[in-house]
């Protein structure tokens, strides 16, 4: 599994290789980060994030470091944040308190950059059906901790965050009866956590891969691969003036890109989305 974030001047490439011990066991898994340059070439030797038990993982990026957010449910499940120094290769890894009652564990997580660190946002799925836990934190580029986590009041399942200035917009996925009929919605937060309305409609049914968020000329706008139409990657604002629950939004428009199944980052370049690969 890859991850590909883009920031101005670079952007960072996850990798995520999972193995079967001969004979069975349990699986193990190794996470290395590779920081690349602005034409996308390797800056330097991968970094091992993680190497051991089986992991989760999101990344989110800004100017100079790269935060993973390791995450594994089960015996010994845990939260934590490696932040990679990417001109120096070093890593601080932050251990995150969870904060969900026994018998959860964690499943789903977005981060992203903020004014001072990252933010990170995970879900823990308990024993009954339906059952969700969701905390957030935040966290300095030195590790220091801005926000411990905390409790907040996010059922739906989440797709991705971005700081929009004002505090947080969150896509999050609303399912349909098959996967190509999976609905992008939108809900702003507070920088505490707290949702400002419910989740607005904002794309129109498609089988929702890799969706990531940036902001054009002050406007969140999310960016996402359709499976369902050969890998298109698409675009569509995250307007709350005009959003609702229930009502149809306008259709997404294409990007350009070079490789419709490779990762893909997304960045602001002259007053435009670029998508760009490895």
């Amino acid at each position: 599994m890859e991850e590909l974030r883009a920031f101005d001047g670079g952007a960072a490439l996850l990798s995520t290789t999972v193995v079967t011990p001969a004979g069975g066991g349990k699986r193990k898994a190794t996470v290395k980060l590779q920081p690349l340059d602005d034409k996308m070439a390797n800056v330097g030797a991968p970094v091992v994030v993680h190497d051991g038990a089986l992991v989760g993982t999101t990344l989110a990026v800004r100017p100079g470091f790269a935060g993973v957010l390791l995450f594994r449910g089960g015996a010994g499940a845990f939260a934590k944040l490696a932040i990679v120094d990417l001109d120096k290769g070093k890593i601080k890894t932050v251990d995150l308190p969870r904060t969900a009652p026994a018998g959860y564990g964690p499943t789903t997580a977005v981060a992203c950059a903020d004014a001072d660190g990252f933010t990170v946002l995970w879900q823990e799925q308990g024993e009954a059906v339906g059952a969700v836990h969701s905390t957030m934190a935040r966290v300095k580029t030195n590790g220091d901790v801005v926000m411990k986590p905390t409790s907040v009041a996010i059922p739906w399942s989440l797709g991705a965050i971005i700081d929009d200035g004002r505090g947080f917009t969150l896509a999050v996925r609303y399912d349909g009866q098959t996967p190509d009929q999976t609905r992008i919605c939108f809900v702003t937060l507070t920088y505490a956590g707290g949702p400002e309305q419910h989740p607005w409609w904002g794309a129109k049914p498609a089988q929702v891969a890799d969706l990531q968020l940036a902001m054009l000329a002050g406007i969140v706008q999310a960016i996402y691969r359709d499976v369902g139409k050969g890998g298109s990657v698409l675009t569509v604002p995250a307007d709350k003036a005009a959003g609702q629950w229930g009502k149809d939004p306008p259709a997404s428009k294409s990007l350009t890109v070079k490789n419709a199944g490779a990762p893909f980052g997304v960045k602001v370049k002259n007053g435009a989305l670029v998508i760009v690969q490895k």
